[in-house]
């Protein structure tokens, strides 16, 4: 999982970090978000992309939640 400011033209650190997943139906709390509007980067175990742009985040308790429609939607699936 990567996101930048939809402003940068370059994708932060991984916050997952090397070995970390997120499993079917699990979540990941990512603490300390400037509030701005992002662009969040998820990779898969087979390296498929999904680029979600534009996702505005702001507060302690802002939620972004990926579902497998949006997934899905990612690589050309479903439409």
């Amino acid at each position: 999982l990567y996101m930048s400011p939809t402003s940068d033209n370059s994708w932060g650190a991984d916050r997952l970090g090397s070995n970390e997943i997120i499993p079917s139906g699990g979540s990941f709390s990512i603490q300390n978000v400037s509030c701005d509007s992002y662009d969040i980067r998820l990779l898969d175990e087979d390296m498929d992309e999904c680029v979600v742009n534009d996702v505005e985040l702001c507060g302690e308790n802002a939620v972004f939640e990926l579902t497998n429609n949006n997934l899905l939607s990612c690589q050309g699936y479903g439409q």
